[in-house]
């Protein structure tokens, strides 16, 4: 009957444990391309931003396999886009004194219209820095978040414990930078937000 052994469970066992072993040895060789992937993606574009060194991935690795897979449903082969984008802002419908940052230029095939008005986006050095929350809107979470981090920084000289000056509670202002509202290819953020938790 072919059989290698003597019981047939014999050699069931045998090529269970083969297509274990074989399943374990393509595992460890796609983590090893998808660590390579993921340190690639990190250098391009280079930045000065260190995540990785910041949670200590020698003790908190990442799941190279599950970024590779976000990373390829997400963005696909498209590499990461180092064009400089003019920004400008114009003052929020739903909080006052609030800015939100949008695209100065509309983006090329894209129907969306600038704000009427919207002013270009310059920082000047005779006022105090302004707060910029930045987020990235991957469900209504983050949004809600971001505003509530934006109700704060509005009245952050006020809160500050210090006695605010006229001066930074009028000139210092706030931006809301929402990402996708500037320029975004990504696809299935909200599938993205279900799998990142």
């Amino acid at each position: 009957m072919g059989l290698i052994f003597n019981e047939p469970w014999t050699d069931v066992l045998i090529i269970i444990a083969i297509v274990l072993v074989g399943l374990y040895i393509l595992k460890a060789l796609f983590t090893v391309y998808a660590k390579s992937s993921y340190f690639k993606r990190l250098k391009h574009p280079s930045t000065p931003l260190d995540v990785d060194g910041f949670v200590d991935i020698a003790r908190n690795a990442p799941g190279y396999i599950k970024i590779w897979f976000l990373c390829k449903v997400s963005f696909g082969d498209r590499k990461a886009n180092e064009e400089t984008v003019k920004l400008s802002s114009a003052e929020s419908t739903h909080v006052p004194g609030l800015q939100v940052t949008e695209r100065a230029e509309a983006r090329k095939g894209s129907k969306i219209q600038s704000t009427f008005d919207a002013k270009p986006l310059v920082f000047s050095p005779d006022k105090p820095h302004p707060l910029v929350i930045g987020t990235i809107r991957m469900g209504f979470g983050h949004h809600r978040i971001a505003y509530a981090a934006c109700s704060w920084a509005m009245h952050a000289d006020e809160d500050s414990g210090s006695t605010p000056t006229k001066k930074s509670n009028e000139s210092r202002t706030t931006y809301f930078h929402d990402l996708l509202n500037i320029v975004s290819q990504v696809k299935l953020s909200r599938l993205l937000c279900y799998c990142y938790c």
